[in-house]
């Protein structure tokens, strides 16, 4: 069974999927990798200072020599908690701040210790610290320690431990729960975050300030040993600076401004609004909100250009009609004439159940749904069965019903099927059995195809221009605004209630319940209207561009002359450096590092050794490492494929004062013959790797394991990922594939009638309505995307690669077409290397 894997992609989507309960064993972690560094500088004796010493500390010292001691450690554990906290420390850490804290993902709360080490961060669940310093379970805790009043306490069975480098914390933030400012949210480098709850708002602030003061270091270090520091490349936000993370209002003005100017798409844009205004996926209760746009779900095809299509969205969706208008007011004005607080509506646009509602057939949401349905399905014609049935509910039929969407429904089509195969009953009308969504017929019977086209409205002119208004109701002026009909029960604003200032424990609790059963309205972000989106020009494009690769693709012309730093041998991949602004062209056996233009990796020596450069000069070399093929997933994490069939994992590590090392950390064991050739991605923690077994596998990068397998019919010779969508193309000397970043197959290509593939490099670009994949042959550059256009009428969607124009290279001075053997987009330039070594530049005209 697959479940949603908590790593984040760009905008925090969350849309790959993960094995649930089989781990399959295909990876081997590198104790010593066989490596030597060229001359080796000698090693600095380190100091440490024990700032605290909690009782499970004692005078011990982690050494090789006491491999026996720890061994009886793991004997004893549950009998000696201290021990147990002592175990999980990696060797030679040094505690710093122990705190009683409760770890939230989705409906769930586990009640653990957060351990601050010198090194590390720790959290051991289902551990907590009393008064005294003894360490118990969390089960044999008084009540009023588990901390969280009104989440479902998991404390059954052995919880898991986790920790991180402090390296690789990239940011974090204050986050609130229940409307209490106790929370903090922990980003990591491998896009995944932990959420948790402190007791008091002290124990947050005093872990706060430890935090800051850690990010202060590392701002300085980094500010010396990296080019890129001040923004996060991928992980969450993609190129948006740490600071939104944390809500700050000139972070936000920013963001509002690049919408405007059409930098960021609408989807972006509303990710980037909930992040700050503190909506997290970590935490059902505030999962991100986003709208209703479309109105129309009975016509076979979806037309974009007519304004009937979409939801007016300067109303919320419990007064789309003058019926719904009426019973609004109504109840509005009857509250107030007998001194009550106000309100429209006696539910509210997003809560658990909601997001619960919606995600059913995907786990962990199956298990979330079943837990606050006290352990049972909901009765069958409560489900969500069918979109249009649940836009009928939410738009006019069910008064009780106000609910906006989630991101989902713009990012994952998985969510719609039902592939596990879960009996949801029969619904009593017509007696059907319940299974996957049913979509409206423009989406022609496919979830990929819906999300393709949902997302095209989402992104669409009419939203755009109308956008403003419902930001205006969600995190603006018009937030408990009368008027517009959009107050909901006062206790779902941040603010209305102190949850630490009632006494009385019923009471509590009953406050508890009334916030979780009514949902939870974001913290407003904007006092005034908010301004439009400046449409004049190609809307589809940031304002001031004028052509794009996607809406232009037979414009590019190729420059006369190669540029200047072309080799004497095939290019086979183009580098960016994003300081100078140059490509640089590598050839068959070496890469740059990114973002280390002076850094690179080399291979296919004699010695079969990866040697890494410096400056030009070799500083590492790692022996016997038989590598074929490589690619960079950022600047500290190096994918190869081996003839042995191997795929290699590295790390790139770099310290103040210190200079560059590699260290081989894992071996992915998969394929039955050699790997050929790898992709990876950071953004979505993604490898791809083609081998001549006739097969792709994608594995996880976090975690070093495998996912799932591609299949040709033929040896695998190309792969590449796309960095904003996590779609995957593979080529073979017969077919060329595009699968989703799950496995789906989307489109397939015979390409037996057709030249050869020597080269393939998607179009990035945050959003664009027509994807592109670029394919290099013989003298030739074609440009291709997948389309449903010819589909019959009446059956499902049959994608297909659609050609959309086929460029014609410059012949060399022999007067023969050369090879295309590397392509790389830029923005909206294009840039090529060929067999001859030579790099061109691609532009538009002038």
């Amino acid at each position: 069974m697959w479940r949603l894997d908590d790593t984040e992609g760009p905008f925090r989507v969350r849309k790959k999927l993960e094995l649930e309960h089989a781990k399959i064993p295909l990876h081997v972690r590198v104790q010593e990798s066989d490596s030597r560094e060229v001359h080796q500088p000698e090693d600095e004796a380190q100091s440490v200072v024990q700032l605290e010493v909690p009782p499970w500390e004692e005078s011990y010292e982690f050494a090789a020599t006491e491999v026996e001691e720890e061994q009886q450690w793991d004997e004893d554990v549950s009998d000696d908690k201290h021990r147990r906290v002592r175990h999980e420390l990696e060797p030679g850490d040094v505690i710093q701040d122990v705190r009683n804290v409760t770890h939230v993902t989705g409906v769930d709360a586990s009640p653990g210790l957060l351990i601050l080490g010198k090194t590390h961060l720790y959290m051991l669940d289902g551990l907590l610290l009393q008064d005294d310093g003894e360490i118990i379970e969390a089960q044999d805790a008084p009540k009023d320690i588990l901390l969280v009043p009104g989440t479902i306490v998991e404390l059954d069975g052995q919880q898991p431990a986790q920790r991180w480098s402090l390296e690789r914390i990239a940011t974090f933030s204050k986050r609130t729960f229940l409307f209490r400012d106790v929370a903090l949210e922990i980003y990591m480098k491998d896009s995944r975050s932990i959420f948790v709850v402190f007791p008091t708002y002290r124990d947050r602030q005093e872990i706060n300030n430890k935090f800051s003061h850690l990010m202060s270091i590392r701002a300085a270090s980094d500010a010396v040993t990296s080019p890129a520091a001040p923004l996060i490349r991928s992980p969450f936000l993609s190129r948006v600076t740490a600071r939104v993370f944390t809500g700050a209002r000139d972070e936000v003005a920013s963001a509002r401004s690049r919408w405007q100017a059409r930098e960021i798409s609408n989807f972006a844009y509303l990710s980037i609004l909930n992040q700050a205004s503190g909506r997290t996926r970590c935490d059902v209760t505030q999962y991100p909100v986003f709208p209703w746009v479309v109105q129309d779900y009975t016509s076979d095809e979806l037309d974009l250009s007519k304004h009937e299509t979409f939801r007016d969205l300067s109303k919320p969706m419990g007064a789309l009609t003058p019926a719904r208008q009426e019973a609004a007011a109504t109840r509005y004005s009857n509250l107030e004439s007998i001194g009550e607080p106000p309100f429209h509506y006696g539910t509210h646009f997003s809560s658990s159940m909601i997001v619960c509602h919606f995600l059913i057939r995907m786990s962990p949401f199956t298990h979330m749904f079943k837990t606050l349905q006290g352990g049972d399905w909901d009765l069958p014609d409560r489900l969500f069965t069918d979109i249009k049935r649940a836009w009928d509910s939410a738009s006019k039929e069910s008064r009780g019903d106000v609910r906006e969407l989630i991101p989902e429904f713009f990012t994952l089509p998985e969510f719609l099927w039902n592939s596990a195969g879960l009996d949801f009953g029969k619904q009593t009308s017509s007696g059907e059995k319940i299974n996957d969504v049913k979509l409206p017929p423009w989406a022609k019977n496919d979830p990929f195809l819906f999300i393709t086209l949902h997302r095209q409205a989402l992104e669409s002119d009419y939203v755009s221009r109308n956008l403003p208004a419902w930001i205006d109701l969600i995190w603006g002026y018009k937030q408990k605004d009368p008027n517009s009909f959009n107050a909901y029960h006062p206790l779902s604003y941040e603010g209305a209630i102190d949850l630490d200032a009632i006494a009385d424990p019923l009471e509590r609790e009953a406050t508890v319940g009334i916030i979780h059963n009514f949902g939870q309205t974001p913290r407003k972000l904007f006092s005034h209207p908010h301004p439009p989106r400046i449409m004049d020009g190609r809307t589809s494009l940031p304002l001031g561009t004028q052509f794009g690769i996607s809406e232009d693709y037979s414009m590019l012309s190729q420059d006369s002359k190669p540029l200047r730093n072309s080799l004497e041998e095939a290019v086979t991949y183009l580098a960016f450096d994003t300081m100078s602004e140059k490509v640089l062209p590598c050839t068959s056996q070496m890469l740059y590092v990114p973002l280390y233009p002076h850094e690179s990796i080399h291979w296919g020596l004699p010695d079969q050794s990866i040697r890494l450069h410096i400056d030009k000069k070799v500083v590492q070399v790692a022996e016997s490492a038989q590598c074929v093929c490589a690619a960079f997933a950022d600047s500290e994490a190096l994918i190869t494929g081996m003839e042995d069939s191997t795929v290699g994992v590295w790390k790139l590590v770099r310290l103040p004062g210190e200079r560059t090392s590699l260290t081989w950390t894992h071996i992915l064991r998969g394929h039955t013959d050699r790997v050929v050739n790898v992709a990876a991605s950071r953004a979505w923690s993604l490898i791809a790797s083609g081998s001549d077994d006739q097969t792709v596998i994608l594995w996880d990068l976090n975690r070093a394991h495998y996912v799932r397998t591609l299949k040709h019919d033929t040896k695998v010779s190309l792969v590449a990922i796309q960095e904003s969508s996590g779609l995957v193309a593979s080529c073979s000397k017969t077919c060329l594939a595009l699968h989703t970043i799950n496995g789906l197959q989307i489109a397939a290509l015979n390409l037996f009638s057709l030249d050869p593939i020597h080269s393939i490099a998607f179009h990035e670009r945050e959003w664009a309505k027509t994807g592109v994949l670029a394919t290099g042959s013989h003298g030739t550059i074609t440009f291709r995307t997948w389309s449903i256009e010819d589909t019959p009428p009446g059956e499902t969607a049959q994608w297909k690669w659609k050609t959309l124009h086929e460029y014609k290279c410059r012949k060399v001075d022999s007067g023969d077409s050369p090879i295309v053997t590397a392509i790389k987009f830029i923005g909206e330039s294009m840039y090529s290397g060929d067999s001859t070594g030579k790099v061109y530049a691609w532009d538009f005209p002038e």
